[in-house]
């Protein structure tokens, strides 16, 4: 299921003062990287992540922002914890493992 900047914005606009974007996170989703497909929970709803962390293995990992750019940041150690507003983790440049969103 492709998801559209549109898709993403929109649904990151509608959150509630109590979910604005000074305040924490309140959900977390295991992380599927993927190329072409947004973060979707369980509720298979499809969010933008506040932060990740990885759990497993150390390694890079390739995001797309909420305003399309793109980078691979390099060598996320397991428990570090990146803060951004990320749209996609992709598969492609991935190595890390066991990401765990929080959005």
């Amino acid at each position: 299921m492709a998801v559209s900047d549109t898709d993403v914005v929109e649904r990151y606009q509608k959150v509630g003062d109590d979910q604005g974007i000074s305040a924490p996170p309140s959900g977390v989703v295991a992380v599927t990287p993927a190329d072409d497909t947004g973060i979707v929970t369980s509720q298979t709803k499809t969010v933008v992540l506040r932060a990740f962390r990885v759990g497993t293995t150390a390694g890079d990992v390739a995001v797309v922002m909420i305003n399309g750019d793109t980078a691979t940041i390099p060598n996320v150690q397991v428990g570090e914890v990146v803060v951004g507003r990320f749209k996609f983790i992709q598969a492609t440049a991935t190595t890390a493992v066991g990401i765990t969103g929080f959005y």
